[in-house]
Protein backbone atom coordinates (compact mmCIF):
# COMPACT_ATOMS: atom_id res chain seq x y z
CA UNK A 1 0.00 0.00 0.00
CA UNK A 2 1.19 3.88 -0.45
CA UNK A 3 2.57 5.64 2.35
CA UNK A 4 2.34 8.62 3.59
CA UNK A 5 4.31 11.76 1.99
CA UNK A 6 4.34 13.73 -1.10
CA UNK A 7 4.97 12.71 -4.89
CA UNK A 8 9.09 12.37 -4.81
CA UNK A 9 11.41 15.01 -5.98
CA UNK A 10 12.68 14.51 -9.32
CA UNK A 11 16.05 13.16 -9.70
CA UNK A 12 19.01 15.42 -12.28
CA UNK A 13 18.51 15.68 -15.32
CA UNK A 14 16.60 17.42 -18.19
CA UNK A 15 14.98 20.87 -15.75
CA UNK A 16 11.53 20.89 -16.61
CA UNK A 17 8.83 23.88 -16.26
CA UNK A 18 6.27 23.26 -13.27
CA UNK A 19 3.10 21.67 -13.67
CA UNK A 20 0.75 24.80 -14.42
CA UNK A 21 -2.08 22.88 -12.46
CA UNK A 22 -2.08 20.95 -8.94
CA UNK A 23 -2.17 17.08 -9.37
CA UNK A 24 -3.02 15.06 -6.48
CA UNK A 25 -1.47 11.48 -6.33
CA UNK A 26 -4.29 8.86 -6.37
CA UNK A 27 -3.77 6.47 -4.19
CA UNK A 28 -5.78 3.15 -5.45
CA UNK A 29 -3.69 4.17 -8.83
CA UNK A 30 -0.88 4.55 -6.92
CA UNK A 31 -0.97 0.96 -5.59
CA UNK A 32 -1.16 -0.74 -8.94
CA UNK A 33 2.21 0.29 -10.04
CA UNK A 34 4.44 -2.41 -10.56
CA UNK A 35 7.12 -3.05 -8.17
CA UNK A 36 10.25 -2.34 -10.46
CA UNK A 37 8.91 1.17 -10.56
CA UNK A 38 7.77 1.56 -7.08
CA UNK A 39 10.93 0.52 -5.70
CA UNK A 40 12.41 3.34 -8.22
CA UNK A 41 10.60 5.87 -7.68
CA UNK A 42 10.92 7.63 -10.91
CA UNK A 43 8.99 7.18 -14.20
CA UNK A 44 11.64 7.70 -16.98
CA UNK A 45 10.53 9.53 -20.18
CA UNK A 46 12.01 10.18 -23.54
CA UNK A 47 10.92 13.36 -25.32
CA UNK A 48 12.38 14.83 -28.00
CA UNK A 49 12.11 18.55 -28.32
CA UNK A 50 11.26 21.27 -30.02
CA UNK A 51 7.72 20.83 -31.42
CA UNK A 52 5.71 23.65 -29.78
CA UNK A 53 3.53 23.51 -27.89
CA UNK A 54 3.92 19.94 -27.34
CA UNK A 55 7.27 19.66 -26.09
CA UNK A 56 10.15 22.56 -26.67
CA UNK A 57 12.44 24.25 -24.51
CA UNK A 58 11.92 27.57 -22.36
CA UNK A 59 14.47 30.46 -22.93
CA UNK A 60 16.11 29.12 -19.19
CA UNK A 61 16.47 26.25 -21.04
CA UNK A 62 13.96 23.85 -19.14
CA UNK A 63 11.43 21.58 -20.90
CA UNK A 64 7.82 21.87 -21.00
CA UNK A 65 4.94 21.91 -23.32
CA UNK A 66 1.54 19.75 -23.67
CA UNK A 67 3.24 16.16 -23.51
CA UNK A 68 5.88 16.90 -20.51
CA UNK A 69 3.45 18.13 -18.56
CA UNK A 70 0.80 15.15 -19.03
CA UNK A 71 3.66 12.75 -18.38
CA UNK A 72 5.07 14.93 -15.09
CA UNK A 73 1.04 14.85 -14.09
CA UNK A 74 0.91 10.68 -15.08
CA UNK A 75 3.91 10.76 -12.90
CA UNK A 76 2.66 12.42 -10.31
CA UNK A 77 -0.83 10.62 -9.93
CA UNK A 78 1.18 7.24 -9.55
CA UNK A 79 2.95 8.79 -7.01
CA UNK A 80 6.44 8.99 -9.12
CA UNK A 81 8.59 11.20 -10.03
CA UNK A 82 8.86 12.00 -13.71
CA UNK A 83 12.54 11.94 -15.41
CA UNK A 84 13.48 13.63 -18.93
CA UNK A 85 15.96 12.68 -21.83
CA UNK A 86 16.17 13.77 -24.95
CA UNK A 87 16.32 11.90 -27.62
CA UNK A 88 15.97 11.79 -31.43
CA UNK A 89 12.45 11.10 -32.56
CA UNK A 90 13.33 8.54 -35.10
CA UNK A 91 14.98 6.45 -32.42
CA UNK A 92 12.42 7.14 -29.11
CA UNK A 93 10.59 4.13 -30.38
CA UNK A 94 13.32 1.52 -29.53
CA UNK A 95 14.40 3.12 -26.79
CA UNK A 96 11.01 2.36 -25.44
CA UNK A 97 11.25 -1.30 -26.86
CA UNK A 98 14.64 -1.90 -25.61
CA UNK A 99 13.64 -0.47 -22.20
CA UNK A 100 15.27 2.56 -22.33
CA UNK A 101 12.02 4.40 -21.24
CA UNK A 102 9.27 3.56 -19.48
CA UNK A 103 7.36 5.94 -21.66
CA UNK A 104 7.96 7.98 -25.22
CA UNK A 105 5.97 11.15 -25.45
CA UNK A 106 6.96 13.30 -28.93
CA UNK A 107 2.99 14.21 -30.22
CA UNK A 108 3.60 10.70 -32.08
CA UNK A 109 0.57 9.80 -34.90
CA UNK A 110 -0.67 6.65 -35.68
CA UNK A 111 -2.47 6.60 -38.89
CA UNK A 112 -5.32 4.30 -39.28
CA UNK A 113 -3.93 1.05 -40.36
CA UNK A 114 -1.12 1.72 -38.90
CA UNK A 115 0.82 -0.78 -36.08
CA UNK A 116 3.10 -0.08 -33.27
CA UNK A 117 5.72 -2.74 -32.03
CA UNK A 118 4.99 -1.81 -28.38
CA UNK A 119 1.58 -0.54 -26.42
CA UNK A 120 0.88 2.81 -26.87
CA UNK A 121 -1.60 4.86 -24.87
CA UNK A 122 -3.88 7.47 -27.43
CA UNK A 123 -4.48 10.59 -25.67
CA UNK A 124 -5.13 13.57 -27.48
CA UNK A 125 -6.63 13.87 -31.47
CA UNK A 126 -4.88 15.80 -33.99
CA UNK A 127 -4.54 16.32 -37.97
CA UNK A 128 -3.40 18.61 -40.26
CA UNK A 129 -4.15 22.33 -39.84
CA UNK A 130 -3.71 24.65 -43.01
CA UNK A 131 -2.01 28.00 -42.01
CA UNK A 132 -1.73 30.60 -44.50
CA UNK A 133 -0.78 34.22 -44.99
CA UNK A 134 -2.95 37.00 -44.62
CA UNK A 135 -2.87 37.52 -48.41
CA UNK A 136 -3.15 33.72 -49.57
CA UNK A 137 -6.84 32.31 -49.88
CA UNK A 138 -4.69 28.82 -49.95
CA UNK A 139 -7.07 25.99 -48.63
CA UNK A 140 -6.29 22.28 -47.61
CA UNK A 141 -8.41 20.70 -50.24
CA UNK A 142 -6.77 23.34 -53.14
CA UNK A 143 -2.99 23.64 -52.93
CA UNK A 144 -1.88 22.57 -56.59
CA UNK A 145 0.85 24.93 -58.03
CA UNK A 146 1.20 26.54 -54.53
CA UNK A 147 4.15 26.30 -52.04
CA UNK A 148 3.62 24.90 -48.92
CA UNK A 149 5.66 24.58 -46.07
CA UNK A 150 5.83 21.24 -43.36
CA UNK A 151 8.13 19.86 -41.12
CA UNK A 152 11.05 17.57 -42.48
CA UNK A 153 10.12 13.74 -41.64
CA UNK A 154 6.04 14.72 -40.60
CA UNK A 155 2.98 12.88 -42.20
CA UNK A 156 2.27 16.53 -43.18
CA UNK A 157 4.87 15.72 -45.98
CA UNK A 158 4.07 12.63 -47.27
CA UNK A 159 0.59 13.91 -47.54
CA UNK A 160 1.51 16.86 -49.81
CA UNK A 161 3.50 14.25 -51.75
CA UNK A 162 0.39 12.68 -52.65
CA UNK A 163 -2.15 15.61 -52.58
CA UNK A 164 1.02 16.74 -54.97
CA UNK A 165 0.89 13.75 -57.34
CA UNK A 166 -3.20 13.71 -57.42
CA UNK A 167 -2.82 17.38 -58.69
CA UNK A 168 -0.59 16.36 -61.76
CA UNK A 169 -3.00 13.72 -62.68
CA UNK A 170 -5.50 15.44 -63.00
CA UNK A 171 -3.69 18.17 -65.71
CA UNK A 172 -2.61 21.02 -62.78
CA UNK A 173 0.45 22.11 -61.62
CA UNK A 174 2.23 20.15 -58.63
CA UNK A 175 2.58 21.50 -55.31
CA UNK A 176 6.33 22.69 -54.28
CA UNK A 177 6.79 21.58 -50.63
CA UNK A 178 9.39 23.97 -48.43
CA UNK A 179 10.39 21.50 -46.08
CA UNK A 180 12.81 22.34 -43.03
CA UNK A 181 14.18 21.06 -39.66
CA UNK A 182 11.62 23.24 -37.10
CA UNK A 183 8.34 24.46 -36.38
CA UNK A 184 9.61 27.74 -36.44
CA UNK A 185 11.94 27.20 -40.02
CA UNK A 186 8.43 26.40 -41.86
CA UNK A 187 6.37 29.47 -39.96
CA UNK A 188 9.63 31.83 -41.04
CA UNK A 189 9.13 30.23 -44.47
CA UNK A 190 5.57 31.97 -44.78
CA UNK A 191 6.46 35.21 -43.19
CA UNK A 192 9.37 35.80 -46.10
CA UNK A 193 7.53 34.80 -48.38
CA UNK A 194 8.92 31.85 -49.86
CA UNK A 195 5.69 29.94 -49.53
CA UNK A 196 2.40 30.86 -49.07
CA UNK A 197 0.90 28.37 -46.75
CA UNK A 198 1.82 25.99 -43.87
CA UNK A 199 0.59 22.45 -43.06
CA UNK A 200 1.09 20.91 -39.20
CA UNK A 201 -0.30 19.08 -37.01
CA UNK A 202 -3.58 20.95 -35.51
CA UNK A 203 -1.79 21.80 -32.07
CA UNK A 204 1.13 23.29 -33.33
CA UNK A 205 -0.69 25.56 -36.20
CA UNK A 206 -2.43 26.66 -33.84
CA UNK A 207 0.38 27.84 -32.10
CA UNK A 208 2.33 29.20 -34.85
CA UNK A 209 -0.84 31.40 -35.89
CA UNK A 210 -1.05 32.78 -32.26
CA UNK A 211 2.77 33.82 -32.64
CA UNK A 212 1.89 35.77 -35.66
CA UNK A 213 -1.45 36.89 -35.59
CA UNK A 214 -1.61 39.72 -38.10
CA UNK A 215 0.50 37.94 -40.54
CA UNK A 216 -0.68 34.29 -40.45
CA UNK A 217 -4.21 32.41 -40.02
CA UNK A 218 -5.41 29.47 -39.45
CA UNK A 219 -8.45 27.86 -42.18
CA UNK A 220 -10.66 25.59 -42.97
CA UNK A 221 -11.21 22.16 -40.53
CA UNK A 222 -8.98 19.58 -39.93
CA UNK A 223 -7.81 16.92 -41.71
CA UNK A 224 -6.54 13.48 -41.67
CA UNK A 225 -7.32 13.35 -38.19
CA UNK A 226 -5.02 10.83 -36.26
CA UNK A 227 -4.43 10.52 -32.75
CA UNK A 228 -1.29 10.98 -30.51
CA UNK A 229 0.20 7.76 -28.98
CA UNK A 230 2.55 7.75 -25.71
CA UNK A 231 4.25 4.68 -26.19
CA UNK A 232 5.16 2.10 -23.28
CA UNK A 233 7.28 0.03 -22.26
CA UNK A 234 6.28 -3.15 -23.01
CA UNK A 235 8.70 -5.00 -19.92
CA UNK A 236 6.55 -3.23 -17.39
CA UNK A 237 3.81 -5.66 -17.04
CA UNK A 238 0.15 -3.41 -17.13
CA UNK A 239 1.68 -0.43 -17.17
CA UNK A 240 -0.45 0.87 -20.26
CA UNK A 241 -3.24 -0.01 -19.05
CA UNK A 242 -2.29 1.97 -15.90
CA UNK A 243 -0.92 4.72 -17.72
CA UNK A 244 -4.29 5.19 -19.48
CA UNK A 245 -6.61 4.91 -16.06
CA UNK A 246 -4.09 8.15 -14.70
CA UNK A 247 -4.57 10.01 -17.26
CA UNK A 248 -8.89 9.15 -17.02
CA UNK A 249 -8.08 10.30 -13.87
CA UNK A 250 -6.72 13.71 -14.94
CA UNK A 251 -9.21 14.11 -17.46
CA UNK A 252 -12.15 13.27 -14.63
CA UNK A 253 -10.46 15.92 -12.43
CA UNK A 254 -9.81 18.33 -14.77
CA UNK A 255 -6.18 18.49 -14.74
CA UNK A 256 -5.83 17.17 -18.71
CA UNK A 257 -8.08 20.33 -19.95
CA UNK A 258 -5.67 22.69 -17.54
CA UNK A 259 -2.51 21.44 -19.03
CA UNK A 260 -3.84 22.05 -22.58
CA UNK A 261 -5.59 24.58 -21.88
CA UNK A 262 -2.16 26.42 -20.36
CA UNK A 263 -0.47 25.86 -23.87
CA UNK A 264 -3.73 27.21 -26.16
CA UNK A 265 -4.77 23.47 -27.36
CA UNK A 266 -8.49 23.45 -27.18
CA UNK A 267 -9.02 21.13 -30.42
CA UNK A 268 -9.16 17.11 -29.83
CA UNK A 269 -8.97 16.53 -26.33
CA UNK A 270 -9.74 13.14 -25.45
CA UNK A 271 -13.09 12.03 -23.54
CA UNK A 272 -11.25 8.71 -22.24
CA UNK A 273 -7.26 7.26 -23.23
CA UNK A 274 -7.02 4.54 -25.30
CA UNK A 275 -4.91 1.46 -24.96
CA UNK A 276 -3.42 0.38 -28.39
CA UNK A 277 -1.62 -3.19 -28.05
CA UNK A 278 1.17 -3.56 -29.85
CA UNK A 279 0.84 -4.82 -33.46
CA UNK A 280 -3.15 -4.12 -33.52
CA UNK A 281 -4.34 -1.47 -36.07
CA UNK A 282 -7.27 0.79 -36.11
CA UNK A 283 -9.89 1.74 -39.70
CA UNK A 284 -11.22 4.93 -37.53
CA UNK A 285 -9.93 6.64 -34.38
CA UNK A 286 -10.76 5.06 -31.44
CA UNK A 287 -10.83 8.25 -29.17
CA UNK A 288 -13.90 9.90 -28.76
CA UNK A 289 -13.01 14.03 -28.71
CA UNK A 290 -14.36 17.09 -27.46
CA UNK A 291 -13.37 20.82 -27.03
CA UNK A 292 -11.08 21.26 -23.58
CA UNK A 293 -13.02 22.40 -20.93
CA UNK A 294 -16.20 21.21 -22.55
CA UNK A 295 -16.63 18.18 -19.48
Amino acid sequence: MLGAGCTPSPPPGVPTAPLPTTVATDRELADRVPYQLRNRGVLDIGTDPPYRPMEYLTSDGRLTGVDVHLAQAIAAKLHLAAAFSLEAFSALTTGVRVGRFDLGVAALSVSPGESLPVDAVLYLESGTRLVRSATSDAELDDLCGRAVGALEGSAQVADLAAASIACTDAGREPITVRAAGTVEEVARGVLLGNAEALVADSPVAQSIARDYPAELEVTGDVGSPRPLAMLIDPAVPGLADLVADALDALIADGSYDAILAAEGVVEGAAARAFVLRAGDTFDVSPLTTRTAGSG
